[in-house]
């Protein structure tokens, strides 16, 4: 008489390999539909910086000074003083504001000025500014201590944009 084995059936294994092949047919579907759904673009942009052109010219008498060169002042005694004539010309783009101002090393007793103000973007041609600026050594401050020195001043034109 034959012997009819009878196989049991492994029920985590069957479920196992079930799962595994639901996982695999899941993730193949997906997969189409991430790839249908995903859109690709390029795309471009350009911009222009505005021009920025402002020009100064200091000049005393027929003398040029370049801006923020040394100024001596020789033999400059109580009641003297000196006039320079700045020029700015503006061919930026954009409006711009100017403020002049000085350094020193302050050996005399010398009163300057700060000058400040806008000049607008050009629209044809180029804005043109003329600016008088006075450095003067009052009369009355006459003290002994100041015989014999010299100053040295900085004239300095600061421009930046504003618009």
């Amino acid at each position: 008489m034959a012997v009819i084995k009878k196989s049991k059936l492994n029920i985590p294994m069957t479920l196992g390999l079930a799962l595994l092949c639901l996982t695999l047919v899941s993730m193949h579907f997906t997969g189409g539909l991430y790839a249908r759904y995903t859109t690709n673009s390029t795309s471009g942009d350009s911009a222009r910086v505005a021009g920025f052109d402002v020009a100064d010219l200091i000049k005393q008498g027929e003398n040029e000074i370049k801006v923020g060169d040394p100024i001596y002042l020789v033999d400059f005694k109580p009641g003297d003083s000196i006039t320079y004539d700045i020029k700015l010309t503006n061919s930026s783009e954009v409006a711009v504001q100017y403020t002049i101002s000085y350094t020193t090393t302050g050996n005399l007793p010398l009163e300057y000025s700060e000058i400040s103000g806008t000049m607008p973007a050009k629209t044809d041609g180029q804005v043109e500014s003329d600016i008088e600026y006075i450095i003067k050594w009052d009369s009355t401050k006459n003290d002994i201590s100041h015989i014999g020195k010299i100053d040295v001043i900085q004239i300095i034109v600061k421009i930046e944009q504003i618009d």
